[in-house]
């Protein structure tokens, strides 16, 4: 749904132009893309260990559809979690199939990420 809110004074946003899609955060503080996308993530390996933690349950910005642009989100958590999950440190899989990060997301998808997996 589509909101408009003032933006000062008697001045609104034109609803002829659709600018943004507000996403139930004060208008005068944050300006987001709505989404409805939920997704699952687990962690193992050294991504478990340096994030201290074994998964979470996240709401995606509409922006974020791949892998890639998942891992770039959460790389914007802080210095941790960008060195963590750089690209070349992690594997990830969806709905339990190794993939690559050009793979799309989808609403209720399970993500894990992981450890390059190496032996002998």
């Amino acid at each position: 749904m589509l909101r408009f809110p003032r933006l000062g004074g008697n001045k609104w946003l034109d609803p002829h132009i659709p600018l943004i899609v507000f996403a139930g955060q004060n208008p005068c503080s944050s300006w987001l893309i709505a989404s409805d996308m939920k997704i699952t993530l687990l962690y193992f390996g050294r991504p478990r260990e340096q994030l201290a933690t074994s998964g979470e349950t996240a709401e995606l910005p509409a922006d974020v559809t791949t892998l890639a642009g998942l891992l770039a989100w959460l790389r914007t958590r802080g210095d941790n979690w960008a060195s963590a999950l750089a690209d070349d440190r992690v594997r990830c899989a969806v709905n339990q199939e190794l993939s690559n990060l050009s793979a799309v997301i989808r609403d209720g998808d399970e993500i894990a990420i992981f450890s390059p997996i190496s032996g002998g």
